[in-house]
């Protein structure tokens, strides 16, 4: 079978940073594999590099070795219709305003999208975004489709759904499929081969040694955080909540689960009065601190050391920066400017700020977005103190591994059901 990708000796560098080294790699038609690797190991920078995105739409990267796609430079290759990319970032990538408008500028079929046919595209799910571009993708008949962290997306019923439809492209037209994503464990019984970036690097390379931060602290908490009672919520005429009530404890974390669409981040916005709603109450404790599915969009220093340290000003924890950029595994990008991090980076400083603010409340919208199993334990570290200080927190996920960090859920359902679980 030919090969539609060679990569040869591939190193990708800032003026600061080496993001990939030596990296090589030969791929078939028609196979899907899965590039995995930690938080920052250059999986979404080998996409781009494959993509052509890297360095001729992204400059300020040094390239070298050689990178050939169905034996053309990857600018070729995108320029001839190629490639298809579905990034991280899913959401400067729609040309229309509404889905069917999209499907019908692009000359694609409504699959799947009937019901979302008349929805503002903004008013989409993060799944419904990603599952939209993917078939967007599918549909453009490239040869060569590159899908980056599906998972932080995607549920799990559609995860499989997708990477069968993508599969079923790379039998019947012999398209390649790399998807770049750390979660090996949904995806490997998935695709044909498993490629891992990082392996090589020191133990300790991403900084940080992964150790409980000592509060020094116990308390016992009284009294709620958070109160609902009654809340209705609707978009475009669907429901997503009907009467819903549920209380959060102070020293408490409480996950709301649910798949790509049901209204996990419409909920959150509704307890900080961000969209509109019906309730007979709803009571917050304040400060609350919330994190957006989307971060980046609201760093505003030009470096992850200027943004802790204007945190550490703001709450009066000078002292403590060096000591959370090390907890975070942040202490080797300090002088990285924030809209340069990799999504799950960009995560962790979210997390790190989060926990410089000591909220009162905080919620996180998707807070396993992007993360490694070493951030992952950061999150529940996160989450421990937060209870220890008798604060709580409100965390919506797509992903059933938030329930092994919370004290108790409740999983919105389709119809505006609602079911409770321990």
């Amino acid at each position: 079978m030919l090969k539609s990708i060679e990569v040869e000796g591939l190193s990708v560098a800032t003026q600061s940073t080496t993001i990939l080294q030596g990296v090589s790699l030969s791929v078939r038609e028609g196979e899907v594999v899965l590039v995995t690797g930690p938080c920052g190991s250059g999986k979404s920078t080998l996409l781009k590099v494959l993509a052509g995105i890297i360095p001729h739409v992204y400059t300020g990267f040094r390239v070298s070795g050689t990178v050939k796609v169905f034996g053309l430079s990857p600018l070729e290759a995108a320029e001839k219709g190629l490639v298809a990319y579905v990034p991280q970032d899913i959401y400067t990538f729609f040309i229309a305003s509404h889905v069917c408008e999209e499907l019908e500028v692009l000359r694609l079929p409504l699959d799947g999208f009937a019901q979302l046919c008349d929805r503002p595209i903004e008013a989409l799910s993060d799944g419904q975004l990603y599952r939209l571009l993917t078939h967007i993708a599918i549909g453009s008949g490239a040869r060569l489709l590159l899908l980056d962290e599906p998972t932080s997306h995607l549920d799990s019923e559609t995860l499989v759904e997708v990477v069968a439809m993508l599969k079923s492209v790379a039998v019947e037209r012999g398209a390649t499929v790399i998807i770049a994503d750390h979660r090996v464990s949904e995806l490997k019984s998935l695709v044909d081969t498993v490629v891992e970036l990082g392996k090589d690097r020191e133990e300790g390379a991403n900084g940080g040694s992964g150790r409980a931060y000592d509060e020094r602290r116990t308390a016992e908490c009284q009294g709620l955080a958070a109160r609902v009672k009654g809340l209705t919520l609707s978009l475009d005429g669907v429901a997503l909540a009907k009467g819903l009530s549920f209380d959060v404890a102070k020293g408490s974390a409480l996950g709301i689960l649910g798949r790509n669409g049901v209204g996990k981040s419409t909920l959150l916005k509704a307890l900080l009065r961000l969209t509109p709603f019906t309730a007979e109450g709803i009571h917050i404790e304040r400060p609350a601190f919330y994190i957006s599915q989307k971060p980046l969009y609201w760093f505003s220093t030009g470096s992850v050391r200027a943004e802790l340290t204007l945190y550490a000003k703001l709450f009066g924890k000078r002292a403590e920066v060096e000591e959370v950029a090390e907890l975070f595994q942040l202490n080797h990008l300090l002088h990285r400017n924030p809209y340069t991090l990799s999504v799950g980076e960009a995560r962790r400083l979210a997390m790190a700020l989060a926990f410089i603010a000591s909220p009162r409340l905080l919620l996180f919208d998707e807070p396993l977005l992007g993360l490694d199993k070493s951030a992952e334990e950061l999150l529940q570290e996160l989450l421990e103190s937060l209870r220890k200080r008798c604060s709580a927190a409100i965390v919506a996920s797509h992903s059933k591994k938030l329930v092994e960090l919370v004290d108790s859920c409740l999983e919105l359902l389709p119809g505006g059901e609602v079911r409770f679980c321990a």
